[in-house]
């Protein structure tokens, strides 16, 4: 996947999160559907929390990364084998977050709030992700 690629494909995902969110009943916003699961806005806060060190970490020198994290030892795989891979693991296994990517219960009042910080995170990842070369 190039970097126009990627760009595009983060907004598109975006642009139909934030058109699904915005059309969602705000009494169903902040509603678990099923017991031990998160409600919308705990998924939307989750990808928050997770964003926030991938974009950190696109902003260090690229030494940093390869010192603390080595380089890739396989072929690079799509985004494609990556999505089957994680869903693969879902379906095998009990995932939970860490405690610090797991959000409490959030009001639907925050809807908006939300939706803007997913939109500050998603452009921080797309700015990152420009800066970065095509290699």
């Amino acid at each position: 996947m190039t970097k126009t690629e990627l760009v595009r494909e983060l907004n598109i995902h975006f642009d139909k999160m934030s058109y699904f969110l915005h059309n969602q009943k705000n009494e169903d916003f902040d509603r678990k559907f099923m017991a031990g699961k998160w409600s919308t806005a705990q998924h939307i806060k989750h990808l928050i929390l997770s964003m926030r060190p991938v974009n950190l970490a696109m902003r260090v020198p690229k030494f940093v990364l390869k010192y603390k994290f080595g380089l890739c030892n396989r072929p690079e795989r799509s985004f494609e084998q990556l999505v089957e891979k994680y869903e693969t693991a879902l379906d095998t296994t009990k995932a939970v977050a860490p405690p610090s990517y797991s959000p409490d219960s959030i009001p639907a009042s925050e809807k908006d709030g939300l939706i803007a910080e997913l939109r500050q995170q998603t452009d921080k990842m797309i700015a990152n992700v420009e800066n970065w070369s095509e290699e």
